[in-house]
C-alpha cells in the first residue's frame, strides 16, 4: 500500500527520517535531505539524498545522492582561519566547512551505496519507501568508515587523485593532517601538490584560481610556505 509521500517529502528527505533514524542517522535540518552519523571523536559521514526533479514521474522517485566525510576538528580550525581573513574562505565545491572526502558519481566505490549504477530509487513503483536501498546505503557507509584512512590518499598520482574526487578538497586534507599532527603525511602532501601548483599548465585543480588561494591560505596558516 502506498504511503502517499509528496514531492516535498522526498526533496526534503523527511520521508527517510524515521527509517534512517532507526539506523542511527541524524537529520540536522528539516528542509534539507542531509543525514549524518559520527564515527569516533572527530569524523562525520554525511549523506545528501539529492532529488533529481527530472525523474519526478509516477513510480520513479529517484535521485543521485552524494556522500562526504568531514572532520569536526578541522571545521573548527577552518572557521578560526576564515574569521581573520578580509575575504572568508568558501568551501569548494561544498558549502559545508570541514568536508575532506567526496563519494559521488565516478568514485570507484559509489556503486556500493546506490541500488543502480548512478542513482538511488527512493520510492518503489507502488509508492512505498525503498527500505532496502536506504539500508544498503547505511551498511555501505559503515563498511567504508571501518577502513577509512585519509593517509592512503596522500601519495596518489594526479590521475588517481582526480578519479578519487579528492582533487577539490586537497587544501582541506592538508589542514586536517595538520590539526591532527600527522606532520610527515602533511609535508608529503604539500610537496606533491605544490609541485603541480608551481606549473602553470597544472590541471590538478578544477578551479585553479579559487583553490590555489585556499591552498595558500591554509599552507600559510600552518607555516608551510
Amino acid at each position: 500500500m502506498a504511503d502517499n509521500y509528496t514531492y516535498r517529502d522526498i526533496a526534503s528527505g523527511e520521508a527517510f527520517r524515521e527509517h534512517l533514524g532507526s539506523l542511527g542517522w541524524s537529520k540536522p535540518r528539516k528542509n534539507q535531505p542531509g543525514f549524518t552519523q559520527e564515527y569516533g571523536e572527530d569524523l562525520i559521514f554525511r549523506a545528501a539524498f539529492l532529488y533529481a526533479t527530472f525523474n519526478h514521474t509516477p513510480g520513479n522517485y529517484s535521485g543521485i545522492p552524494a556522500f562526504y566525510v568531514m572532520s569536526k576538528k578541522w571545521r573548527k580550525t577552518l572557521r578560526k582561519i576564515s574569521a581573520h581573513l578580509d575575504q572568508p574562505l568558501k568551501s569548494v565545491p561544498s558549502p559545508h566547512d570541514g568536508d575532506m572526502y567526496f563519494i559521488s558519481v565516478g568514485h570507484p566505490r559509489y556503486h556500493e551505496f546506490v541500488d543502480h549504477e548512478a542513482r538511488m530509487t527512493y520510492l518503489r513503483s507502488d509508492g512505498t519507501l525503498n527500505i532496502e536501498a536506504l539500508t544498503r546505503f547505511s551498511t555501505a557507509a559503515h563498511r567504508f568508515m571501518e577502513t577509512f584512512d585519509l593517509a592512503d590518499y596522500v601519495a596518489l598520482t594526479e590521475q588517481e587523485l582526480q578519479q578519487q574526487r579528492l582533487d577539490t578538497v586537497l587544501p582541506d586534507v592538508l589542514g586536517y593532517l595538520s590539526v591532527n599532527t600527522m606532520n610527515d603525511l602533511r609535508d608529503e602532501l604539500y610537496r606533491n601538490v605544490h609541485a603541480h601548483l608551481t606549473d602553470r599548465s597544472a590541471t590538478l585543480f578544477a578551479d585553479q584560481h579559487v583553490l590555489r588561494r585556499r591552498w595558500d591560505v591554509i599552507a600559510d596558516y600552518f607555516s608551510l610556505t
